[in-house]
């Protein structure tokens, strides 16, 4: 019983270093884009980024020979703009996000950019959950 306690109290401990104590902002890499019939897939991934946003693009064209799909990932020029209340286009959704309407990525194509770790997955409370389902089960084990 000792060995899994101590099990736990290191999981714990991953769990907290790996959220924290890195400059870098983490983003959920992937892209599924289909174009001309073809599948472009990047296996999910995570991305380091320097600068301020993760980005979510979704690639939407009824002409099925341009590109359908989405992409996710690292933001490198995509989320310009944002910061610039003269810019126009980007809009502040409910959920934190910046997006524009943009014809770059298909007629009815979009582009959004998010700030904070993991923010352009619908996965991106994993980390959470993770760090308190470890707590719980330590206080669990913690109680025998």
């Amino acid at each position: 019983m000792p060995h899994c306690r101590r099990a736990l109290v290191l999981l714990l401990l991953f769990t907290v270093i790996s959220n924290f104590g890195s400059d870098a902002l983490k983003c959920r890499l992937y892209h599924r884009i289909w174009e001309d019939g073809h599948l472009l897939r990047i296996n999910p991934d995570v991305c380091h980024t320097s600068s301020q946003y993760c980005v979510r693009a979704t690639y939407s064209d009824p002409d099925t020979k341009k590109k359908n799909g989405y992409s996710m990932g690292c933001d490198k020029v995509d989320c310009q703009g944002i910061d610039n209340p003269a810019y126009t286009g980007w809009v502040q959704k409910l959920n934190g996000e910046y997006c524009r309407k943009s014809r770059d990525y298909g007629k009815k194509g979009e582009i959004c950019c998010c700030p904070d770790d993991m923010c352009n997955s619908s996965h991106r409370s994993s980390y959470f959950v993770l760090t308190v389902f470890s707590i719980l089960i330590y206080a669990f084990y913690s109680l025998i």
